[in-house]
């Protein structure tokens, strides 16, 4: 059976109703965003075909197809809708009625363009699927790869990932092997839900790409003797960062090799190259004064109770991850001070503001007052330099500015006195001093790691764009 695309007035009145966003309760993902881009999907209430979510036998074509049976919903909820249990068809229809009444009044204004674009999505999200109301992939053995056609579904992402696993993986005994079973199951809900909003259509569809197969199949196996929803999420992190990287030589090994190396390091290992990591290679864009840096530092503590003993950074080194450089320390408070210069900097005098020879629109753009006292307010002074070149003024003046931002920078004393009159930073820089942490070096390798564990750990987002060289 071959579904029918809603028609053009159906679909014009579906996105009219839509007000341009995702249809489930508080989700606020736009269907089109300011480029233009498609970010959402048609989805049908009652399946379009047999053996899809809440499929009615009863209905006929055009009442699958129509209004009434169809909504709007970002590639996330699309997904989690796909549970029959939760998202009845009533409940589905009370979905799409409370989100649509709200815009009854103020209407979505779609083009005839946009329209196309939604309809020439379903259909390629329709391709050569046979069930469902959602996207699918096409699982075919093709000499050890499975071949990916479409996009994700859940069930399908299950079967992709136990396919690998029972080609690729050790017989076990009944016992471990229906263990290894449930825990690679466990690993594919994981890995769907993640994939299905984190990746685009074409880059689910490089899942065909036998190398990422045969890293993903690393991935599995591990999983499959390791029952903890950290690493499974942990794995499914760096999986996605792998297939992303798909186009990018150097980082695509990088992150082979760093999926193939999870095995290799305990978890107080990554604790400690996180750590490392974070204090050393990484600036965090919300610290602007002393309370957004005690909030930073606290946002270490599941990373500081590692096994500090020699040989867990010996085994650092075995994995590949990192090496101890015993005749090179890397300086917490020259980094603090580079990174942070807006906190731990002296004020300026009027006469020193004056005779920076800025004008006073530039002059209030990177410097206020509080008290008589003149403090710039631009986060680092490499990123006071960075701003000052888009300025129109001479280099000797940018040069002149960021050479009195450097010389108002306080001491290692003057610093170290402010971190430890902080519960947190105290206990940062007693670890820092009893442990071979500041003389750790990163591999790229180590670096991939840290940088998808600090992601998890910290729910924060890092810059992934300029770490491999």
């Amino acid at each position: 059976m071959t579904r029918k695309e809603p028609t053009k007035d159906t679909c014009k009145k579906l996105f009219a109703f839509s007000g341009n966003q995702c249809a489930f309760e508080d989700c606020n993902n736009v269907i089109f965003d300011s480029k233009e881009n498609y970010l959402a999907e048609i989805c049908h209430i009652e399946a379009a075909e047999k053996g899809g979510q809440r499929y009615n036998e009863l209905q006929d074509d055009e009442e699958r197809r129509s209004y009434e049976n169809l909504l709007i919903l970002c590639r996330h909820h699309h997904a989690v809708t796909n549970d029959e249990n939760e998202f009845t068809v009533k409940k589905m229809k009370e979905i799409k009625q409370n989100h649509e009444k709200q815009f009854l009044e103020n209407q979505f204004q779609i083009t005839d363009a946009q329209i196309e674009k939604a309809i020439a999505e379903f259909l390629q999200v329709q391709g050569n699927s046979q069930t469902g109301s959602g996207t699918q992939i096409n699982t075919q053995t093709m000499s050890g790869v499975v071949n990916i056609q479409q996009g994700l579904s859940s069930e399908q992402t299950e079967h992709m990932i136990t396919t690998i696993f029972e080609q690729n993986f050790p017989k076990l005994v009944q016992g471990a092997a229906e263990k290894a079973e449930e825990n690679v199951k466990k690993f594919a809900k994981v890995f769907f839900e993640k994939a299905s909003v984190k990746l685009t259509k074409e880059e689910q569809i490089k899942m065909s790409d036998p190398d990422i197969q045969k890293t993903l199949s690393n991935a599995i196996n591990f999983n499959a003797t390791h029952d903890d929803d950290d690493l499974r999420e942990y794995l499914t992190n760096l999986m996605i960062q792998r297939i992303k990287k798909n186009e990018e030589n150097l980082q695509k090994i990088v992150y082979n090799e760093a999926i193939s190396t999870v095995e290799k390091i305990t978890n107080s290992g990554l604790k400690i190259i996180t750590l490392n990591f974070v204090l050393f290679a990484v600036r965090f864009h919300k610290v602007k004064d002393i309370k957004s840096f005690e909030n930073f530092l606290n946002s270490l503590k599941p990373l500081m109770d590692f096994n500090n003993t020699e040989s867990e950074f010996k085994l650092i080194q075995y994995s590949g991850c990192g090496t101890i450089q015993s005749l090179m320390e890397f300086k917490i408070f020259d980094v603090w001070r580079d990174n942070y210069s807006i906190i731990f900097h002296h004020p300026f005098t009027e006469k020193e503001v004056a005779e920076l020879q800025l004008s006073k629109e530039l002059t209030n753009k990177i410097i206020e007052e509080s008290n008589g006292q003149y403090r710039i307010k631009i986060q680092s002074w490499n990123l006071l330099e960075d701003l000052l070149k888009k300025e129109a003024i001479s280099k000797e003046i940018i040069d002149n500015v960021v050479q009195q931002y450097k010389n108002h920078l306080m001491s290692d004393k003057e610093v170290e006195d402010i971190v430890r009159a902080i519960p947190i930073g105290n206990e940062v820089l007693n670890i820092l001093e009893n442990s071979d942490l500041k003389l750790m070096d990163r591999t790229s390798v180590g670096t991939a790691l840290a940088l998808n564990y600090a992601t998890q750990i910290m729910k924060s987002d890092l810059d992934v764009n300029n770490w491999i060289f």
